[in-house]
Protein backbone atom coordinates (compact mmCIF):
# COMPACT_ATOMS: atom_id res chain seq x y z
CA UNK A 1 0.00 0.00 0.00
CA UNK A 2 1.23 3.47 -0.81
CA UNK A 3 2.90 5.47 1.96
CA UNK A 4 0.51 8.32 1.15
CA UNK A 5 -1.93 6.52 3.44
CA UNK A 6 -0.10 8.25 6.28
CA UNK A 7 -0.56 11.76 4.88
CA UNK A 8 -3.01 11.51 1.99
CA UNK A 9 -3.32 14.53 -0.24
CA UNK A 10 -4.65 15.11 -3.72
CA UNK A 11 -2.29 17.41 -5.59
CA UNK A 12 -4.96 19.30 -7.49
CA UNK A 13 -4.08 22.57 -5.75
CA UNK A 14 -0.60 22.76 -7.27
CA UNK A 15 -1.78 21.55 -10.67
CA UNK A 16 0.14 18.26 -10.74
CA UNK A 17 -1.45 14.90 -11.54
CA UNK A 18 -0.99 11.20 -11.04
CA UNK A 19 -0.93 11.39 -7.23
CA UNK A 20 -1.06 7.70 -6.34
CA UNK A 21 -3.19 7.34 -3.20
CA UNK A 22 -3.66 3.56 -3.20
CA UNK A 23 -1.64 0.93 -5.04
CA UNK A 24 -2.40 -2.70 -4.28
CA UNK A 25 -2.93 -5.86 -6.27
CA UNK A 26 -6.74 -5.54 -6.28
CA UNK A 27 -7.18 -1.78 -6.09
CA UNK A 28 -5.58 1.34 -7.54
CA UNK A 29 -6.68 4.88 -6.68
CA UNK A 30 -4.97 7.96 -8.11
CA UNK A 31 -5.64 11.50 -9.18
CA UNK A 32 -6.29 11.65 -12.93
CA UNK A 33 -5.69 14.32 -15.54
CA UNK A 34 -9.00 16.18 -15.65
CA UNK A 35 -8.34 17.94 -18.97
CA UNK A 36 -10.86 20.73 -19.54
CA UNK A 37 -14.31 20.70 -17.96
CA UNK A 38 -17.38 22.74 -18.91
CA UNK A 39 -20.64 22.72 -16.97
CA UNK A 40 -23.74 23.34 -19.05
CA UNK A 41 -27.23 24.05 -17.71
CA UNK A 42 -30.48 24.94 -19.45
CA UNK A 43 -34.05 25.81 -18.54
CA UNK A 44 -36.30 22.71 -18.40
CA UNK A 45 -38.62 24.41 -20.87
CA UNK A 46 -35.97 24.07 -23.59
CA UNK A 47 -36.55 20.40 -24.29
CA UNK A 48 -34.56 20.61 -27.52
CA UNK A 49 -31.35 21.66 -25.74
CA UNK A 50 -29.79 18.15 -25.58
CA UNK A 51 -30.43 17.52 -29.28
CA UNK A 52 -28.91 20.87 -30.21
CA UNK A 53 -25.91 20.24 -27.95
CA UNK A 54 -25.33 16.89 -29.65
CA UNK A 55 -25.27 18.62 -33.04
CA UNK A 56 -22.86 21.30 -31.86
CA UNK A 57 -20.44 18.75 -30.41
CA UNK A 58 -20.74 16.17 -33.15
CA UNK A 59 -22.22 13.46 -30.92
CA UNK A 60 -24.68 10.94 -32.35
CA UNK A 61 -27.04 11.58 -29.44
CA UNK A 62 -27.07 12.26 -25.71
CA UNK A 63 -28.65 9.95 -23.17
CA UNK A 64 -29.62 10.78 -19.58
CA UNK A 65 -27.35 9.07 -17.07
CA UNK A 66 -24.82 8.11 -19.75
CA UNK A 67 -21.48 9.28 -21.11
CA UNK A 68 -21.57 10.21 -24.80
CA UNK A 69 -18.43 10.86 -26.84
CA UNK A 70 -18.11 13.36 -29.66
CA UNK A 71 -16.46 12.98 -33.04
CA UNK A 72 -16.37 16.67 -33.89
CA UNK A 73 -14.18 19.43 -32.46
CA UNK A 74 -14.76 20.56 -28.89
CA UNK A 75 -13.58 24.05 -29.88
CA UNK A 76 -14.15 26.26 -32.90
CA UNK A 77 -10.67 25.51 -34.28
CA UNK A 78 -11.74 22.89 -36.82
CA UNK A 79 -9.25 20.31 -35.56
CA UNK A 80 -11.66 17.41 -35.32
CA UNK A 81 -10.22 13.92 -35.30
CA UNK A 82 -7.06 14.91 -33.44
CA UNK A 83 -5.93 12.14 -31.09
CA UNK A 84 -7.08 12.49 -27.51
CA UNK A 85 -4.52 12.75 -24.72
CA UNK A 86 -3.60 9.33 -23.29
CA UNK A 87 -4.49 10.47 -19.76
CA UNK A 88 -8.11 10.79 -20.85
CA UNK A 89 -8.19 7.55 -22.82
CA UNK A 90 -10.47 5.87 -20.27
CA UNK A 91 -13.10 8.53 -20.81
CA UNK A 92 -12.68 9.33 -24.49
CA UNK A 93 -12.64 6.96 -27.41
CA UNK A 94 -9.76 7.20 -29.86
CA UNK A 95 -10.08 10.36 -31.89
CA UNK A 96 -12.89 11.79 -29.76
CA UNK A 97 -12.65 15.43 -28.73
CA UNK A 98 -14.98 15.49 -25.74
CA UNK A 99 -17.21 13.37 -23.55
CA UNK A 100 -20.63 14.59 -22.41
CA UNK A 101 -22.08 13.41 -19.11
CA UNK A 102 -25.83 14.04 -18.87
CA UNK A 103 -26.28 14.02 -15.09
CA UNK A 104 -29.59 15.79 -14.52
CA UNK A 105 -32.84 16.82 -16.20
CA UNK A 106 -31.24 20.09 -17.37
CA UNK A 107 -27.52 19.68 -16.76
CA UNK A 108 -24.56 18.24 -18.67
CA UNK A 109 -20.83 18.21 -17.93
CA UNK A 110 -18.47 18.25 -20.90
CA UNK A 111 -14.95 16.85 -20.57
CA UNK A 112 -12.50 18.11 -23.18
CA UNK A 113 -9.49 16.04 -24.13
CA UNK A 114 -7.32 19.14 -23.82
CA UNK A 115 -7.56 21.69 -21.01
CA UNK A 116 -6.97 24.62 -23.34
CA UNK A 117 -10.16 23.79 -25.25
CA UNK A 118 -12.52 24.46 -22.36
CA UNK A 119 -12.79 28.23 -22.72
CA UNK A 120 -13.13 28.16 -26.54
CA UNK A 121 -15.85 25.56 -26.05
CA UNK A 122 -17.71 27.92 -23.71
CA UNK A 123 -17.52 30.61 -26.38
CA UNK A 124 -18.77 28.19 -29.01
CA UNK A 125 -21.70 27.05 -26.87
CA UNK A 126 -22.72 30.55 -25.88
CA UNK A 127 -22.56 31.65 -29.50
CA UNK A 128 -24.78 28.84 -30.75
CA UNK A 129 -27.31 28.47 -27.95
CA UNK A 130 -27.19 31.49 -25.68
CA UNK A 131 -30.97 31.57 -25.50
CA UNK A 132 -31.14 27.94 -24.41
CA UNK A 133 -28.30 27.30 -22.00
CA UNK A 134 -25.59 28.70 -19.75
CA UNK A 135 -22.03 27.34 -19.99
CA UNK A 136 -19.06 27.99 -17.76
CA UNK A 137 -15.57 26.54 -17.43
CA UNK A 138 -14.96 24.65 -14.15
CA UNK A 139 -11.71 22.76 -14.78
CA UNK A 140 -9.70 24.23 -11.92
CA UNK A 141 -12.49 23.94 -9.36
CA UNK A 142 -12.75 20.14 -9.58
CA UNK A 143 -10.59 17.10 -8.95
CA UNK A 144 -10.78 13.87 -10.96
CA UNK A 145 -9.91 10.54 -9.32
CA UNK A 146 -9.41 7.19 -11.04
CA UNK A 147 -10.49 4.03 -9.19
CA UNK A 148 -9.61 0.72 -10.82
CA UNK A 149 -8.89 -2.91 -10.09
CA UNK A 150 -10.76 -6.12 -9.37
CA UNK A 151 -12.08 -4.77 -6.05
CA UNK A 152 -13.28 -1.40 -7.32
CA UNK A 153 -17.01 -2.18 -7.06
CA UNK A 154 -16.75 -3.39 -3.44
CA UNK A 155 -14.49 -0.46 -2.60
CA UNK A 156 -16.87 2.19 -3.92
CA UNK A 157 -19.87 0.52 -2.30
CA UNK A 158 -18.34 1.19 1.13
CA UNK A 159 -18.93 4.93 0.68
CA UNK A 160 -22.03 5.12 -1.50
CA UNK A 161 -25.53 3.64 -1.74
CA UNK A 162 -25.38 3.14 -5.53
CA UNK A 163 -25.39 -0.40 -6.90
CA UNK A 164 -22.10 -0.63 -8.79
CA UNK A 165 -22.62 -4.13 -10.19
CA UNK A 166 -22.14 -4.02 -13.96
CA UNK A 167 -25.74 -5.16 -14.50
CA UNK A 168 -27.00 -1.99 -12.75
CA UNK A 169 -24.17 0.44 -13.53
CA UNK A 170 -22.66 -0.52 -16.87
CA UNK A 171 -19.74 0.99 -18.78
CA UNK A 172 -20.76 4.51 -19.78
CA UNK A 173 -23.12 5.02 -16.84
CA UNK A 174 -22.78 8.26 -14.86
CA UNK A 175 -24.51 9.63 -11.78
CA UNK A 176 -24.18 12.44 -9.27
CA UNK A 177 -24.66 11.03 -5.79
CA UNK A 178 -23.55 11.23 -2.17
CA UNK A 179 -20.11 9.67 -1.77
CA UNK A 180 -17.91 10.07 1.29
CA UNK A 181 -20.50 12.58 2.56
CA UNK A 182 -19.87 14.73 -0.52
CA UNK A 183 -21.67 15.37 -3.80
CA UNK A 184 -19.60 13.40 -6.32
CA UNK A 185 -20.02 12.52 -9.98
CA UNK A 186 -19.21 8.86 -10.63
CA UNK A 187 -18.75 7.40 -14.12
CA UNK A 188 -17.95 3.84 -15.10
CA UNK A 189 -15.36 4.01 -17.88
CA UNK A 190 -14.50 0.31 -18.19
CA UNK A 191 -15.43 -3.00 -16.54
CA UNK A 192 -12.90 -2.51 -13.74
CA UNK A 193 -12.55 1.25 -13.75
CA UNK A 194 -14.41 4.34 -12.52
CA UNK A 195 -13.81 8.09 -12.48
CA UNK A 196 -14.89 10.29 -9.56
CA UNK A 197 -15.30 14.05 -9.94
CA UNK A 198 -15.55 16.24 -6.84
CA UNK A 199 -15.15 19.87 -5.85
CA UNK A 200 -11.47 20.68 -5.40
CA UNK A 201 -12.13 22.39 -2.08
CA UNK A 202 -12.88 18.95 -0.63
CA UNK A 203 -9.75 17.29 -2.07
CA UNK A 204 -7.97 16.70 1.24
CA UNK A 205 -11.11 15.26 2.87
CA UNK A 206 -11.78 13.01 -0.10
CA UNK A 207 -8.18 11.78 -0.18
CA UNK A 208 -8.28 10.76 3.48
CA UNK A 209 -11.63 9.06 3.03
CA UNK A 210 -10.45 7.13 -0.03
CA UNK A 211 -7.33 5.94 1.76
CA UNK A 212 -9.16 4.93 4.94
CA UNK A 213 -11.71 2.97 2.94
CA UNK A 214 -8.91 1.11 1.14
CA UNK A 215 -7.30 -0.41 4.22
CA UNK A 216 -9.23 -3.67 4.02
CA UNK A 217 -8.06 -4.14 0.43
CA UNK A 218 -4.36 -4.18 1.31
CA UNK A 219 -2.45 -7.12 -0.14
Amino acid sequence: MSETLLQPRLRVLDGSCDAGLVQSRRLQVAEADRGGIVKLQWHPAHADAPAQLARVLGADRLEPGRISVTAGPAAPDGRGGEEARPAMADLLTSGAQAAVAWVGPSECWIFCARAERALPLVDLLEGTGAARWFAHEVSDSNVLVSVSGAACEDYLSKSCALDFHHSAFSVGAVAVTRFAQLSVMIARVRDDGFLLLADASHAAWLARWLCDAAREFED
